[in-house]
Formats: structure tokens, sequence, C-alpha cells
């Protein structure tokens, strides 16, 4: 064939020529860069005198390149993703890390179909799924970090802004608490769809579930907490209460004065725990269960109340110094019937002067005039 001649050079620059060198029938789908590779792998073929399946060929060619060019892609994908997984915790949160997920997953899967689409149709989408479920699982491990740190940011935000509510003044248990959990819940929600990148298929409904678990949990705690100073309020209320009935009934002893007493004090009670179970029930959300328990132990610390008051009431000190004032004039009216109290008479002589005692006295016959003395002004 000679170069010279134009009608040779139809078959390779005329599409309409029938022995035109390029006709699509005669294409192979093989991209310019898998040329070589190509090439290499039908001349091995060749020299090790096997049969040459040019359609193997092309499957082999297209295994080959989708490998190399996936391993390029996760290797820049590592430089964004790596930096994340240091920081993960899982008492935190990292900042924007939804987009910077998507963006990374983009790219990587942007990057690999560019380039591998043009070879061998099924082996490119298998090997394409590969690399999507590679890069999905190592954004998952992410997105579950999030997830828990976002739950263990959201209990401990809705304790604390509970507490900070509570600590105002006029702030109602129920209606704090309330308005805690739709806003934690809230933030939650926004927080982890934030995370969730569109075509992965996940989702966070489990863990939602787990936080209204968590901060139903927190609410019955804190809430029992709310019980406990609200019986301890009440306690208080009742020593206070209870003061006055006490000493009346011992200033002015009676055959009833224990009847007297019971009585009062079942009033004081009773309204105390009145206000116990509207406190707990309209304030608290309190359950029927905690409302008898704090019930029952409000009735323990007012007996206990009652029981300390009447301790110390009668206490032999105090009993004595009542029973004295009860039942011994003052010296004043003493005076009139020329006497005096056991201890006047026989502490002081009778000018009212200590008695300095020597071992001549006779003690004795003191005792028993002062004794005698004291016994004629008993009732």
């Amino acid at each position: 064939m000679s170069f010279c001649d134009p009608d040779k050079w139809c078959r390779f620059i005329v599409p309409s020529d029938t022995n035109y060198v390029f006709h699509p029938t005669y294409h192979k789908r093989i991209p310019v860069d898998g040329i070589p590779h190509y090439a290499h792998q039908c001349w091995d073929q060749i020299i090790a005198n096997k049969d040459l399946d040019l359609p193997t060929q092309q499957v082999l060619l297209a295994q080959y390149r989708c490998d190399e060019i996936a391993l390029a892609a996760i290797e820049q994908f590592d430089t964004q993703i790596k930096p994340l997984e240091q920081t993960v915790r899982t008492d935190s949160i990292i900042p924007s890390l939804g987009p910077k997920m998507a963006i990374a997953r983009q790219a990587v899967l942007s990057d690999f179909e560019t380039q591998a689409q043009r070879y061998h149709k099924e082996t490119f989408q298998r090997k394409f799924d590969e690399l999507r479920a590679t890069v999905d699982l190592r954004l998952h491990v992410l997105f579950r970090a999030q997830v828990t740190g976002l739950h263990s940011l959201c209990v401990k935000g809705f304790e604390e802004d509970v507490a900070a509510l509570l600590r105002k003044e006029g702030g109602e248990f129920g209606k704090v608490v309330m308005q805690c959990k739709e806003k934690v819940m809230e933030n939650f929600d926004e927080e982890a769809q934030a995370v969730v990148i569109e075509g992965t298929g996940w989702n966070y409904d489990h863990d939602r579930e787990l936080l209204v678990q968590d901060v139903d949990a927190v609410t019955g705690r804190l809430r029992r907490e709310e019980i406990m100073r609200l019986s301890e309020k009440l306690e208080k209320q009742v020593k206070a209460d209870v003061e006055e009935p006490v000493s009346l009934v011992f200033a002015k002893p009676s055959e009833t004065m224990w009847d007297t007493l019971i009585a009062e004090f079942e009033k004081i009670k009773d309204a105390k725990v009145e206000a116990f179970k509207q406190k707990a029930v309209l304030g608290l959300n309190a359950t029927e269960q905690d409302v008898t328990d704090g019930v029952e132990g409000l009735k323990t610390r007012a007996w206990m109340c009652l029981r300390d008051r009447l301790d110390g009431e009668t206490e032999p000190t105090h009993l004595l110094l009542r029973l004295r004032e009860k039942y011994l004039p003052p010296l004043s009216s003493l005076a009139s019937i020329n006497g005096a109290s056991f201890e006047d008479k026989f502490r002081y002589d009778e000018e009212g002067v200590p008695r300095i005692w020597k071992p001549s006295d006779d003690i004795d016959n003191l005792f028993k005039a002062a004794k005698e003395s004291v016994t004629r002004i008993l009732p």
C-alpha cells in the first residue's frame, strides 16, 4: 500500500467507506488510558498460547482500573475524614459534621464515577457499589459517635436547664420539665437530622426513644428530690406548729392534756399532708405511688417532730423546773407567811447571808428544819 495514494486513506478517514477501520461495530469500549494495559493482557494471552477472549480481557481491565481509581479516591477521602475521626468523643459533638461528611462522600463517589464509568458497565457498577458501601461504613461510625455524643449532651443539658429554672422564684416543676423536655427533643432532632446523609438510609429513631427514656428517668429522679425537699420544708413547719400546743398543755397540765395535745397535732398533721398532696400532684406531676410514699414519709416525720418536742419537754431537769414552779410559790409570796423555799432555808441563814459550812455546824438539824418549813406550804 502506497502512503501517497489518497484512495488508500479513505478507509481511515471516510466513515462511509465500506472498509472504514473505525466503524462502531469494531469498537471495544476501551478508554485511551486503558489501552496499554489491555494490549499487554492480550499479548500475554497470545504468548501463553491460550485462547484470546476479548470480553474477559475487558472485564479484567475494568477491574484493574476501577481498583486503581477507587484506591486513589479513598486516599483523597482519608485526608478529609481522618481528622474528623480523631476528634470523636462520646460526650461531645463535632460542629458541622453533617455537611463535612456529605461533601467528602460526594467528592469520592463523583471522582470515581467520572473516571471509571468508561469501563465495562457491570464491573463499574459493582465496584461503585463496593466503594459506596466502604465510604458509608466509615461515615456511619462518625454518625453513630455524633448521635451518642448528642445524646449525652442533651441529657446533661436537660438536667441543668431544669435545675436552673427551678431555682427561679415561682418555678413549677411540672411546667419546667415539660418546657425543658420539648426544648431538648427539638434540639436533638435538629442536630441528629443534620448528620443524616441523603441516600444512606440512616435513621436515629431508636436513639430518640432511648433519649426519651433517659429524660424521663432524670425527671423521675429530680421529682423525687423535689418531693424530699417539700417533705423537709413541711417537716420544719410541723416543728414550729407543735411548739405552742406542747408548751400550753405542759404549762397547765390536766387529765385531758394528752387528748388535747393529740387532737391539735392531728389538725397540724392533716393540714400538712393535704398541702403535700396538692403540691405533689399539681406542681410536681407526681405518680400515685410517689404521693403515697411521700405522705407516709411525711406522717412519720411529723410524729418524730412531736416525739422530739415531748422528749425535750419531759427532760428531767426541765420537768423538775416546771414542778418547782407549779408547787413551790415564789419567795415574795412565801415571805408573807414567814417561809421560803427549801433551797433558801438551807443555803442561807436568817439574815439571807449564804452559809459557810464548818465541821461544828449541825447540818442534820438545819436540813430537817428547812424540809419541815417547805412541807408545811406544799398543797
